[in-house]
């Protein structure tokens, strides 16, 4: 959002929730994309642009960087043509940029330069950002405390229901042990909310919820 906020989302569900699909249907509410595919579940978005490897990727976001419509889906090889990339991306304005299985790039004691410079920092480039893992406890801490809007399909683990509880609450966060199917639970303060999420919020899922009391994420990765 040009001169305010830009949406720093990270989407968490186990293999088969639904999380790819929700990321695709948000994708195609989006004009300028940068997507990092590391399991070519992107490749059928339409007017996907299919470019694999690292290299070959950046020539071609450097290609498309001035035009106004594209998506860009990069099938990576290695976890630095990924980052290779992201640093690319950083310096592509008014983009939307999707990693997929963010913990092929980090873990929660690692946050490479490549990333943490687009979460301490793609507001000044007007760049959103969605970051795609399993389960909140495999990635690094940062990126999902400074995401602005916040979403999990079901988890079981308790170390991820200590996480979500410290985000959003003990009430909420135990919800996220019985979700349905495809079921999600929203949470954050991001006021343009992509429509595909907003299609699947059930009531008790509005943002700008109040700060938690209880548990601080360190407290919650203990």
């Amino acid at each position: 959002m040009p001169g305010g906020q830009t949406m720093k989302c990270t989407i968490l569900g186990v293999t088969g929730s639904g999380k790819s699909t929700l990321a695709y249907e948000i994708i195609t509410e989006l004009d300028r994309v940068l997507i990092l595919d590391s399991m070519g579940d992107y490749e059928e978005i339409p007017g996907a642009i299919i470019v694999e490897g690292g290299d070959n990727c950046i020539n071609k976001l450097l290609e498309l960087q001035h035009q106004k419509r594209w998506r860009l889906v990069c099938l990576t090889l290695t976890e630095q043509e990924g980052l290779d990339i992201l640093a690319v991306g950083f310096d592509v304005p008014d983009i939307t940029i999707v990693v997929d299985e963010s913990s092929l790039y980090c873990n929660p004691h690692y946050l490479p330069d490549e990333i943490a410079r687009l979460v301490r920092y793609s507001r000044k480039r007007n760049i959103d950002l969605i970051f795609l893992a399993r389960r909140p406890s495999e990635i690094h801490r940062e990126l999902t405390a400074q995401s602005n809007l916040l979403v999990t399909f079901i988890q079981h683990e308790p170390i991820d229901i200590r996480y979500l509880t410290a985000r959003m609450g003990k009430e909420k966060a135990e919800k996220a042990m019985h979700l349905g199917k495809y079921e999600i639970l929203v949470h954050g303060d991001y006021d343009e909310i992509p429509l595909a999420i907003l299609k699947r919020m059930k009531e008790g899922d509005s943002v700008k919820a109040p700060p938690t009391k209880g548990l601080t994420e360190s407290e919650a990765a203990d």
